[in-house]
């Protein structure tokens, strides 16, 4: 845009006359020619610094709903997952993870229950979950009748490599962990975007309607988890995603009884009984 700039006030000097390349070439040049090109430089410095300074959390209106969003850099940040302490006992809340972690000397700045899981069973997963490297659980790429949102194919993955984040479909997980090492995995279900598309069997009519949270990927270093403030159906939940936030791939982590500890936005839930949560911390 820069460049587009100059060249167009180039133009505009050379038709009212003044050549400013031949001017330097005669050392007739005067420091206030530059004014205009140091006053659209600034500009787009102050713009950029702008940018940089973009709320991380901020509350988005789409469609007639609102949503409260997290972005997450993480080359800035690190994202972990949390299922229980070096006892084995499962955190369940948000609460306790924030105890936990104020224990060890850290601040939680974000944290949202990470998947699906069973809670007759102790909160266990319901599908894959790898933490620290260590796969705790598999992935689960069985078929059900019964009508659980787990269920609804394609279902998905997000993980976390040394490097690069990334939401993709549980088929292609078997394939990805043997090229790459995953820190961190949850399995929810279902997709929400899936290379771009909505998930095929969303309804943009659907009476089906919930508090819903998911996580999508913008790019390989750059995330976006989302809650709904009011009851919302799969379909417009998947195009917050897909139109509003630029997501590629994305997945929802759970409906009803999602929460998200999200205190810059005056979000400061610490309940739950949940399996998996996902957190970034100071």
């Amino acid at each position: 845009m820069f460049f587009l700039m100059k060249n167009r006030l180039l133009v505009s000097y050379r038709r009212i006359g003044f050549k400013p390349y031949s001017a330097i070439r005669n050392h007739k040049f005067r420091p206030s020619i530059l004014f205009p090109f140091f006053l659209l430089l600034l500009t787009f410095n102050s713009y950029a610094q702008e940018a940089a300074k973009q709320a991380q959390a901020q509350t988005l209106t789409y469609r007639n709903h609102s949503f409260d969003v997290y972005f997450v850099d993480i080359t800035k940040q690190e994202v972990k997952m949390y299922l229980e302490d070096k006892n084995r006992v499962k955190f369940h809340s948000l609460g306790n993870l924030q105890n936990h972690l104020k224990q060890k000397g850290k601040k939680l700045i974000f944290a949202t229950n990470g998947g699906m899981y069973l809670p007759p069973y102790d909160s266990e997963p319901q599908g894959l979950y790898v933490e620290n490297t260590w796969e705790r659980n598999p992935i689960n790429l069985r078929d059900s009748e019964k009508l659980l949102n787990f269920y609804m194919k394609p279902n998905g993955v997000f993980l976390l490599t040394d490097k690069t984040a990334k939401v993709i479909e549980s088929s292609h997980y078997p394939q990805l962990k043997e090229k790459e090492e995953v820190l961190y995995a949850t399995q929810s279900g279902p997709m929400l975007v899936i290379e771009g598309q909505l998930h095929p069997k969303f309804n943009e009519g659907s009476t089906s309607t919930y508090i819903r949270s998911g996580v999508g990927l913008i790019d390989d270093t750059h995330l976006v988890f989302a809650i709904s403030n009011e009851r919302v159906n799969f379909w417009t939940f998947a195009m917050l995603f897909k139109e509003k936030l630029k997501c590629e791939n994305a997945l929802y982590l759970d409906g009803a009884i999602s929460q998200m500890y999200l205190p810059e936005l005056k979000r400061t839930e610490l309940g739950g009984d949940f399996g998996v949560i996902i957190g970034v911390c100071e």
